[in-house]
């Protein structure tokens, strides 16, 4: 893999010598095209973690007695209601 890398590099370095003009929007588009991908893994992460933190809270919440417990409950169902209403399952 580091090979591969050495080779792209020493791509980019001799086309940046050979052609000194391009090198700017090169490299211009290669950091715009970096800072997508981060956005798109740092924007589905975040949202992974969100709803495992909820399911969590929900889950936890049921084990325990009392009007919080049946609040978790409610709240459970109503996600899972509201999950059956934007994706129905076909049988």
């Amino acid at each position: 893999m580091l090979a591969k890398l050495q080779l792209l590099a020493w791509a980019f370095g001799l086309l940046a010598v050979a052609h000194p003009a391009i090198v700017p929007p090169t490299v211009a588009t290669l950091g715009f095209l970096a800072g997508v991908v981060c956005a798109v893994v740092g924007w589905f992460v975040a949202h992974l973690a969100l709803t495992l933190a909820i399911a969590a809270g929900v889950v936890l919440g049921q084990m325990l007695p009392g009007p919080l417990g049946s609040a978790a409950r409610w709240f459970g169902r109503a996600w899972d209601t509201s999950i059956d209403a934007i994706l129905p399952v076909e049988s």
